[in-house]
């Protein structure tokens, strides 16, 4: 009983201090609130095995059961600090968004430092041109490019610079901030550097399977786009549009799998489809919120609007207004 009023002492106190969470405790919590998720769900399963087979289960039911509450509890903070936040409380009205999500997107994206849309579905690791290489890869490519960091750089499809300002990056981690010229085994460190955050990407992949969950219902917009693209991919895949593609995916997986035998018929797997038809509707709900936080960061609407629209001359455009 002790331990349980301390905790809801505990809550009453935060519930001002989580109005004002910095990122990093917003990134802390999110990150440890799926951690919980996933020690209160392993330890349901062992209930249900240890209930089975007729062992006794108390003490892994109070993990649980405390588990439990702490999760409810950290969701509850990120609850009060996405309902403080302009654009907390725009992605909170799109079904499928809760406030663990909410924060997580809040927590991780720096809208200062993403100029255009394309550059935070890059930065969500949503761009297929961005490989994150390892050590193998890497050496190859140095030894392709002869170690001219231009020609690495376009391969990579990344900014001038980019190499030597991550390889500076490493250096200052490793408390090794010096004038000297860097080694090949730097450079090639700062190339395997992840092309993405990864939290992110992972945030996205969750985003994408709440939107799936929703898809039935007609008043979810990124529920419908899902819906809708999938079909639209299932039409081309028939056709045979993606055998280049299927060619790629066949020789990536085994032969006794489930995806080769679609891969080697020239088509990509049902489950191929409804990743490409998931991610269509996360990168549009990701421009949605580019446009919302660029909107609540610098006063003003993004006026350059999406890449598609400004450079490439599309008219059709989804409006973010149509989500709530």
């Amino acid at each position: 009983m002790e331990e349980t009023n301390v905790i809801q002492k505990l809550t009453k106190d935060l519930k001002e201090a989580s109005k004002i969470l910095s990122t990093q405790e917003a990134r802390y919590l999110v990150d440890t609130y799926y951690m919980m998720q996933e020690i209160r769900k392993r330890s349901d399963n062992q209930i249900l095995a240890l209930k089975a087979s007729g062992e006794p289960n108390g003490v892994v039911g109070w993990l649980s059961d405390n588990t439990t509450l702490l999760e409810n509890q950290v969701k509850r903070a990120l609850d009060v600090f996405t309902n403080a936040n302009p654009v907390g409380c725009w992605a909170r009205e799109i079904l499928g968004i809760g406030p663990v999500i909410s924060a997580g997107l809040i927590a991780h994206i720096d809208i200062s430092k993403c100029t255009t849309v394309g550059s935070l579905w890059r930065f969500a690791g949503l761009d297929p041109s961005r490989e994150w290489m390892g050590d193998e890869k890497a050496q190859a490519l140095w030894k392709e490019c002869d170690g001219n960091l231009d020609k690495i750089e376009v391969s990579l499809h990344i900014p001038n610079g980019k190499i030597v300002s991550i390889a500076n990056m490493l250096r200052e981690k490793a408390n090794k901030v010096s004038e000297k010229p860097f080694t090949k085994a730097e450079l090639i460190s700062a190339i395997k550097v992840r092309p993405y955050n990864d939290r992110l990407k992972t945030l996205c992949w969750k985003i994408g399977e709440s939107f799936v969950k929703v898809s039935g219902n007609e008043k979810s917009l990124y529920g419908k786009l899902y819906r809708d693209r999938k079909a639209h991919e299932e039409i081309k895949n028939e056709a045979g549009d993606y055998k280049d593609q299927a060619a790629v995916g066949a020789a990536r997986v085994g032969r006794t799998t489930d995806a080769y035998k679609s891969y080697s018929q020239g088509k990509l797997s049902p489950g191929h489809i409804n990743s490409r038809a998931k991610r269509y509707a996360v990168k549009i709900f990701l421009s949605h919120l580019f446009e919302e936080m660029y909107l609540n960061h610098y006063g003003k609407e993004y006026g350059a609007g999406p890449y598609a629209i400004s450079i490439l001359g599309h008219v059709h455009k989804i409006d973010r207004s149509m989500a709530a």
